[in-house]
Order: C-alpha cells, then structure tokens, then sequence
C-alpha cells in the first residue's frame, strides 16, 4: 500500500520517525523502527530516511 502511494505522489523519498529517548539513546522502539525502514527500503523503491522525532 505505501510502495503504491508513493509512487501516486511521485514520492523521491520515506521518512521513518525514530523514536530515540530523550537523552539521544537507541532503545526498544527506535531499533524496531529502524527495522521498519530497512524492510521498507526494500519495497518503496526510493531513499528512506529516518528523523529524530524527540520534541515534536
């Protein structure tokens, strides 16, 4: 479904919140995040980036 959207879009890149503690750490919910955007680099067919989303 968002490899279709994104190519609906024109989409030229994904990017993946990642959910770092507040102290800048790589936790349990970051890595899995992480992981998300490794599969979905595999299926969207352009760059994924992920983004510090700590104070958004």
């Amino acid at each position: 479904a968002l490899a279709g959207l994104v190519d609906e879009l024109g989409a030229s890149c994904v990017v993946v919140g990642m959910p770092l503690s507040l102290d800048g750490k790589v936790g349990r919910a970051a890595r899995e995040a992480q992981a998300e955007a490794d599969v979905l680099a595999g299926v969207v067919g352009v760059p994924v980036e992920t983004f510090d989303e700590r104070f958004t």
